[in-house]
Order: C-alpha cells, then sequence, then structure tokens
C-alpha cells in the first residue's frame, strides 16, 4: 500500500512536467534554452516536493492509518515520501536523457539504479533482516543513488540557468495536465471497484491474472513512446518531411505491434495453463483483450504530434476525460450483468475511444497531420480484426491439443497477411534487412 502514495502523488507533484518539458523544450533549438527548460523545472519540483514533504509530515499518522490500519507506521509513510520526492525530481534528467537522444546513457542510469534499488532491499530485507523497514529504507537509498546518477549524466552538458520565462511556460503547459492521471486511471481501473460491488471477488483474481500477463504488452509499447516523444519533437521544424515519414511509421507501428497484440491472443491460452493453477485457467479469456488496449495506447501517443506541435496540449485532458466518463459509464450499466471478463473489454473500449476521439480531434482542429495511407492501413485493421476474431472463438471452442495444434498455422497466416499488405518495396526492404542480419551473424 505503500506504493499508492506514489502513484498519487507523482502525477499530481510533477505539475505534468512530463508533457509540458516536451512542448517547451523544443521552442528553441539553443542549448542554453533548453538547459533552462530542465533546471527550471528541477528547481520548481524543488518547491514542489518541499510541498508534498510538509504536508505528508504532519498527515503522517493520517496517512498510515489510513494506507497501513495503524498510526504507529507513520515512519515508514515519512520516508516513502522522501523516496518518492527523489523519484520526482529525477524525472527532469530522465527527460534530458531522452530528449537528446543519449540512449546509452539513459540505459545505464536507469539499470544501475533499478539494480541499486533491488541490491539495497535484498541487504536490508534478506540480509540484515529489517523486513518492511529495510524495503523502505532500501527503496530509499536506491532512489537516492539513482537520482545522482541521473543527475551526473546530465550535469556536464547542462549548464546551471533559471529562465522566469521557461518556468512560467511549464506551468502553463503542465497544469492543465495534473488531472490526466485521474482519467487514465478510471479508464484502467475503475471496473474492478464496480465489479466488487456486484460480483463475487474470485473473479476479480482471475482478472488480475489475466491482466499481469496482457499487460506485458505495455513494455514495448512504453519503449516505442519513449523513443517516439523526442523522435517527433525533433522534427518541430522540418515539418513537411515529418509528414510522410510519420505517416510511414503510423503504419509499421500497426503492422508491427498489431501482430505482437495478434500473439497475445495466440499464446495466451497456452501460458495461462502452463504458468497457473487449474482454478485461474479461466483468465487466458481477457489477455488478448487486455494486450490489444495497450496496443491503442501506442495509436492515441502516434495520434499527440498535433497538439504537442501546436502546443495544445490541454486538449489530451479533455480527450482522456471524455474516454473516462464513457468508461465509467460502461462499467456502470454492463458490470452487474456480466463476468470478470468486460472489464478488459470495457478498458479496451476506453483506449480505443481515447485513440479514435484524438484523431478526431486533430482533424476538428485542423491540427498538424501526417499523410496516412487510409486505404492501405483500413485493410491491416480488419485483416487483424479477421485473425483476432478466429484466434479468440478457437481458443474458445476448440480442446486445449487441438488448438495447440493449429498455433503454428495461425501464426503463419498471420504472417503471410502481413507480407501480402506490404508493397513490393517494402517487401524487398524487409529481405534486405534479413540478409544484413543472416550475414552479420553468420560471417
Amino acid at each position: 500500500m505503500l506504493g499508492f502514495i506514489t502513484f498519487l502523488a507523482s502525477p499530481v507533484f510533477l505539475l505534468g512536467f512530463g508533457t509540458s518539458k516536451g512542448v517547451v523544450y523544443y521552442e528553441s533549438e539553443d542549448n542554453s534554452w533548453k538547459s533552462s527548460v530542465t533546471w527550471s523545472a528541477f528547481v520548481i519540483l524543488i518547491g514542489s516536493v518541499t510541498l508534498l514533504i510538509i504536508s505528508g509530515f504532519l498527515l503522517s499518522k493520517e496517512l498510515s492509518l489510513w494506507l497501513l490500519k495503524d498510526a504507529k507506521y507513520s515512519l515508514y509513510i515519512k520516508l516513502h515520501l522522501i523516496t518518492t520526492s527523489f523519484n520526482i525530481l529525477t524525472n527532469p534528467f530522465i527527460l534530458r536523457l531522452q530528449f537528446e537522444q543519449k540512449a546509452k546513457s539513459y540505459v545505464i542510469a536507469s539499470t544501475s539504479g533499478a539494480l541499486s534499488i533491488i541490491l539495497f532491499n535484498v541487504l536490508f530485507v534478506v540480509v540484515l533482516q529489517y523486513g518492511v523497514f529495510g524495503w523502505v529504507i532500501g527503496s530509499l537509498i536506491g532512489q537516492i543513488f539513482g537520482f545522482f546518477l541521473f543527475l551526473l549524466f546530465v550535469v556536464k552538458g547542462t549548464p546551471f540557468k533559471i529562465n522566469k520565462t521557461v518556468s512560467a511556460r511549464l506551468l502553463k503547459f503542465g497544469f492543465p495536465m495534473i488531472p490526466s492521471f485521474i482519467f487514465l486511471f478510471a479508464i484502467e481501473h475503475s471496473g474492478k471497484y464496480f465489479f466488487q460491488m456486484f460480483h463475487e471477488l474470485d473473479g476479480l483474481g482471475l482478472y488480475n491474472i489475466g491482466a499481469n500477463f496482457g499487460n506485458i504488452m505495455l513494455l514495448p509499447v512504453s519503449a516505442f513512446s519513449t523513443a517516439w516523444y523526442p523522435y517527433f519533437q525533433s522534427y518541430i521544424n522540418n515539418k513537411e518531411e515529418a509528414k510522410l515519414l510519420f505517416g510511414q511509421i503510423f503504419y509499421y507501428y500497426l503492422a508491427g505491434f498489431g501482430f505482437l497484440a495478434v500473439c497475445f491472443f495466440l499464446f495466451a491460452k497456452p501460458a495461462i495453463l502452463l504458468f497457473t493453477q487449474e482454478s485461474f485457467h479461466l483468465a487466458f479469456q481477457i489477455v488478448g483483450i487486455l494486450a490489444l488496449g495497450q496496443f491503442f495506447v501506442g495509436v492515441f501517443n502516434n495520434f499527440l504530434v498535433g497538439v504537442y506541435y501546436a502546443k495544445k496540449v490541454y486538449l489530451i485532458s479533455v480527450v482522456q476525460f471524455v474516454s473516462a466518463a464513457i468508461v465509467v459509464s460502461l462499467n456502470y450499466f454492463l458490470i452487474p450483468l456480466y463476468g470478470f471478463t468486460i472489464i478488459a473489454v470495457i478498458v479496451t473500449i476506453g483506449f480505443g475511444t481515447m485513440s479514435i476521439f484524438m484523431q478526431w480531434v486533430n482533424v476538428k482542429q485542423k491540427l498538424w497531420q501526417p499523410i496516412y495511407n487510409w486505404p492501405k492501413i483500413m485493410l491491416l485493421i480488419i485483416n487483424y480484426g479477421v485473425v483476432i476474431c478466429i484466434v479468440y472463438i478457437a481458443s474458445m471452442t476448440l480442446s486445449t491439443t487441438i488448438y495447440l495444434l493449429l498455433t503454428p498455422v495461425f501464426l503463419i497466416g498471420t504472417l503471410a497477411l502481413i507480407w501480402l499488405n506490404f508493397s513490393k518495396k517494402e517487401r524487398n526492404t524487409v529481405l534486405a534487412s534479413i540478409s544484413k542480419l543472416k550475414k552479420k551473424y553468420t560471417s
């Protein structure tokens, strides 16, 4: 439950800088301006986390009673608030490395930081046997280590400079994004609370198991999104060249990540049967559905270019609010009538609605857009839709043995559809890439 503090506090006290910094950072190519964005954000966040710590310390007993059912754990609350504060303060440095496309430095710092948290947890919990207190201390020390690691990577090429104009613009674009996490929480998690109101908890256990598998799709989608934001912002002064390029990237995202989504549908049943007890086997029904929801998150991210270029990022919160309202309404009316599967269906509808509505806003507001090859895109979507329906029906109706025998057929068939959807030039590019890889690893 201590993690719930980070979940609630981080989006609020980060002040929406995760979005606003991306807007302000690329308003100038001057390194002095970009440096001032990083340091101005950092200084403002120092004030923000100071407020978090003061208010948290004053309310630590109440928070302990609420989260841990006992006021005696107030020290744990205080320490975890400090951990959360360092996590927030690291954000400007993380974004600096991402925006400058310093992938090697980012990977070293983030991996080392994560490993340090694990190692300190092992030291204090397993070796010194401090229990929960050891986990709190280990996480704090590991987070501080990660903070200074990112700082070291950033400070050399980022001269310290505070700019009042930059600070004002960070706050201007950031504040409208603060409610965003509430809307996303409603889309992804409100269904579970409605389910508890109308059904027994066994179904919720099935849902959580299926979600653990389906949300693995979040890993590649997050990796794409992390690279996508600085990439499309780098074309802010070269939008004409980006029009055709970004349209192609969107198509290849649909092709590649759509195939991954199909694989989640395809392998959900054997994976759940292999790794879970018999009482949880029905959880396979929602794995692919939730993976498809995460796929739509990536589609949504593809459609964000226009609002960033127009500096109308507040529209993101509007889109998420409408999508959340739809999800909550569907949860209220449908969850009492159906089982745990409907939670996953509504989550995916929510993320799908978010994507479609975002593109509708782009068109309605006449924002900058790439050139999309919609006939080709729609053909690919129809192909994937048919495959997903066939695979899902087969997994629900066929015996496990027959389904496993047909799995390679479904896989090859999906790859064949993708191949047929590619142009001759795209096929030649794929074959050339395969040939290069083959030579590289066989020579």
